[in-house]
């Protein structure tokens, strides 16, 4: 006698109102929902991005009491404390001892001034020479190999050689064989064969070559292919082409982007597609045994003969009288006896899962059954102890005092609850496809020729007809060769004579055999109206009339029987302890069982009182606790939760099975991980930044030691970028 709406402790049911636990709740398996609300502005919940790390979000700042530990730290780390361990010991840019570079470069240096020398009286070392373009070298004294230098007047030579690019009136005789000319230095190449295919662009096409053309060609000509043609596609207008077919189910061998016309004949071992254009098929005297008549299959036609059971769809208007003669009677899904008056069977069990009567009812004598159930509050000589009514109170308890488990209903609830399974807080539910069998699902199709909507996975779509003066092979799969319009007269259908099924048209009576079953409805006009020993409404549920006087010798129902509106007779025979509408608000009845369940199988809304729940519960709505809320993990989606730690060396507190992104700031006693992945740490190291310096790097007297290479790109306010009080010294190199 309960309602669905009430919430079990023992049972796994679905919550849909907002629940608000004014205590403490315990849950012992895994509690999953999609966020936690801690405040107003402050929520836990799953972090779909996964450039924000794809696990937990935080929608405020965090304070950990301990250490926050991570494998990986990602943000500002500009509110740190004690991170001087990042700094270098350049100091504030006034170095306190020697730069080793450990073979990296320094780059983009403004100018740069050495001040001191080394032990060998030099104050800089080259492995190899200096670059500067646009600058000059003076210095006391040069020493070296000056080969290599330019811009020198030819007068002031007294030893080397002179370079020939200085001489001027050279023939061929003074040119090497290997003097490497480029061939934009020749004028004019007269003789064919001075240039070999070898010394030409690989742009060029060659007559005898292999080679891959990837610009267009348009020959003007005829193209004569004497070997094999491998090509993808072969155009032959704008919108007409010949290419490979991919898909299996369109035959996966050649395509056609249009239609054929073939001159002669197309032959095949099976056409398939629509063949109503077709000449040449059937005819008078043909004998030809059709697979559709008017487009109609023999299976879409009742039969008259045959005794044969049928499927009928389609709504039937019989304009005369209908007998049914066999012993079963009438098997209807519905019987309409006027516009808002029918007789159905009832599929829900609460309503009896009987017989349906969509009025009211009125029986001329009595009416009796097993058990009647209803509003029961205008019935007279009812009532008494024992009677079973619907209470007022249940254990002394209003119905108030339990948990809602349908109806969206809004409730506040005390008293601590313990669920021992687990509590799943369902939102909406999106799948790419849905599958009805291992080989048939239903899911969304991308391809707008099959028509960009949904997709059912055994049906066929083929694109385009194809037109051809004659075809020959199996056209058994063939449609539209009948139909409407198309003058096709069968002398069968399926095998079968026309006397074999029912006309509808000609008022002709007939008398037909086989159980007919109509899956739509079914009308009869005629005055005499529908005449049958039994109705049957469904597999057990069937009207027929009663000889025996003790049953009140009217009509038999042979199951329950659910009435929309209400039911009217001189007197009910039957138990009546389903009946609503006789206890209720006010009527102080206080049952012993609701539904079969004692006040302790509920959880109470009311009254304070520490439960222990057991079976999983699923609120589809949001669930408030007032109180500490217990649970061994708060799970936010599949591999997303938040549980204790026990280890000790990851700090023994919380544990987050993924990412977290916090929306404020995090603050902990301390962190720990890895914290590559922080930015604006700049306060920690130097002012060079990112090895981009942001002002002047003072050595203070020390070397930098184990440069790589230097690269210096300005120079100062004398126009020089490199100031040196001793030399230089790069035996290896050059200036």
């Amino acid at each position: 006698a309960l309602s669905a709406n009430v919430s079990l402790l023992a049972a796994d049911q679905t919550a849909s109102g907002i629940k608000t636990f004014t205590n403490t709740v315990v849950v012992t398996g895994n509690l999953s929902a999609p966020k936690v609300q801690l405040a107003d502005n402050v929520a836990v919940s799953s972090e779909a991005l996964a450039e924000l790390g794809g696990g937990v979000r935080i929608s405020s700042n965090v304070y950990v009491v301990g250490f926050a530990s991570a494998a990986k730290l990602f943000g500002d780390g500009s509110g740190l404390s004690n991170m001087e361990m990042f700094k270098d010991n350049l100091g504030n840019h006034i170095a306190t001892t020697t730069l080793n570079m450990a073979g990296f470069q320094i780059v983009n240096v403004s100018s740069l001034t050495v001040t001191g020398k080394d032990g060998s009286g030099y104050s800089l070392w080259l492995s190899s020479g200096i670059n500067m373009a646009g600058g000059r070298v003076e210095a006391g004294l040069f020493s070296g190999s000056g080969e290599l230098l330019t811009g020198l007047n030819a007068a002031n030579l007294a030893l080397g050689t002179v370079p020939l690019a200085r001489l001027s009136g050279l023939t061929s005789a003074e040119l090497a064989a290997n003097a490497g000319i480029l061939d934009t230095q020749l004028a004019t190449i007269a003789t064919a064969g001075k240039v070999s295919d070898s010394a030409l662009s690989a742009n060029v096409s060659l007559l005898a070559a292999d080679q891959t053309v990837s610009g267009r060609k348009t020959f003007t000509s005829s193209v004569t292919v004497a070997g094999l043609l491998g090509v993808p596609e072969v155009r032959l207008a704008n919108n007409v082409a010949v290419s490979v077919e991919a898909q299996a189910e369109l035959g996966g061998g050649v395509r056609v982007s249009s239609n054929v016309y073939v001159v002669g004949f197309a032959s095949a071992a099976k056409f398939f597609g629509d063949g109503s254009n077709l000449t040449g098929i059937g005819g008078a005297g043909s004998a030809l045994d059709s697979d559709l008549l008017d487009g109609l299959h023999a299976a879409d036609l009742v039969r008259k003969t045959g005794g044969v059971a049928e499927e009928i769809t389609g709504a039937k208007v019989f304009t005369s009288s209908v007998a049914v003669s066999a012993e079963l009677g009438l098997s209807a899904v519905r019987v309409g006896l006027a516009e808002n008056v029918a007789i159905s069977s009832e599929a829900e069990a609460g309503n009896g899962a009987g017989v349906r009567i969509s009025s009211n009812v009125y029986v001329v004598g009595f009416s009796s059954a097993v058990k009647y159930y209803g509003d029961g509050s205008a019935l007279t000589g009812i009532g008494g102890a024992s009677s079973a009514l619907d209470a007022d109170l249940f254990d002394g308890l209003e119905s108030i005092d339990f948990v809602r488990g349908t109806g969206g209903v809004a409730q506040q609830i005390t008293g601590a609850k313990t669920f021992t399974s687990s509590v799943t807080v369902a939102g909406l539910l999106g799948v790419p496809e849905l599958r009805l069998a291992d080989s048939v699902s239903v899911s969304s199709e991308a391809l707008a020729e099959l028509g960009g909507g949904v997709r059912v996975s055994s049906n066929i779509y083929i694109v385009g007809f194809a037109s051809a003066t004659k075809f020959f092979g199996d056209g058994s799969a063939l449609s539209g060769l009948g139909g409407t319009g198309s003058a096709l007269d069968a002398d069968l259908l399926d095998g079968y004579d026309s006397s074999d099924f029912v006309k509808r048209t000609g008022s002709a009576a007939e008398e037909i055999s086989g159980a007919k079953t109509f899956t739509s409805s079914v009308t009869v006009s005629s005055e005499l109206g529908l005449g049958a020993a039994r109705i049957g409404l469904a597999e057990n549920v069937a009207i027929s009339s009663v000889a025996e006087a003790g049953y009140g010798g009217g009509i038999m129902v042979s199951s329950n029987v659910y009435i929309v509106g209400f039911s009217s007779a001189a007197k009910y025979y039957g138990d009546g302890s389903g009946l609503t509408g006789i206890g209720g608000t006010g009527s102080s009845l206080n049952a012993d069982l609701f539904d079969g369940l004692e006040s302790t199988d509920f959880v109470r809304k009311t009254g304070g009182v520490a439960e222990e729940i057991t079976g999983a519960k699923t609120f589809i709505s949001s669930v408030t606790v007032a109180g500490a809320l217990e649970a061994q993990a708060v799970r936010f989606s599949e591999n997303v939760a938040v549980s204790s730690e026990a280890l000790a060396e990851l700090g023994g507190g919380v544990r987050i099975s993924s990412n977290v992104y916090v929306v404020g700031f995090a603050s902990a006693a301390m962190f720990f991980g890895d914290g590559s992945g922080l930015y604006n740490m700049e306060k920690f190291g130097d002012s060079l930044g990112k090895h981009i310096a942001t002002t002047t790097l003072n050595m203070a007297g020390f070397p930098i030691i184990n440069i790589s290479s230097l690269t210096v790109a300005g120079k100062d306010e004398s126009g020089y970028s490199l100031w040196l009080s001793s030399g230089i010294n790069m035996a290896g190199g050059r200036v």
